[in-house]
């Protein structure tokens, strides 16, 4: 099976929190969204949110760092071999991975992991910023 690349990403975090995109003023509610292709992200995401460039190509990074986590907050089971995707909680990470996926794990903290990496979309929608990756000179 070929692994897709997203076809399109929504991002919205306009709220109170220190790193919202958008604070709400007086009487709108606060949203919290990100779907992927239509569906809420299966995974919880850190604080930190997500962060996306857009590269000379027109495609879109999309990079995350997920809570190894399932979606009642409890540890999930993490599971990855070279040359596959991530398996968390039972599922496979459904998109186009670049560059590297690192899992960390503080041995001594009653939290779960920490997975971060960066998918491929082909369309990003947002209330936040979108950096440019600039093409690099050939010499």
């Amino acid at each position: 099976m070929i692994t897709p690349i997203a076809r399109t990403v929504v991002y919205r975090h306009r709220c109170h929190c220190d790193n919202a995109n958008v604070v709400p003023v007086e009487g709108e509610i606060d949203e919290h969204r990100f779907d992927v292709d239509g569906e809420p992200f299966p995974w919880l995401i850190t604080e930190q949110g997500a962060k996306f460039t857009r590269t000379p190509s027109g495609l879109y990074l999309v990079e995350v760092t997920i809570l190894v986590l399932d979606l009642e907050a409890y540890p999930a089971e993490f599971h990855h071999a070279p040359g596959s995707q991530p398996l968390i909680g039972g599922r496979e990470f459904p998109w186009v991975i670049t560059g590297p996926a690192v899992y960390s794990y503080a041995a001594y903290e009653q939290y779960s992991g920490h997975l971060a990496l960066t998918f491929v979309a082909e369309h990003v929608d947002t209330d936040g910023e979108i950096g440019e990756e600039t093409q690099e000179a050939d010499e």
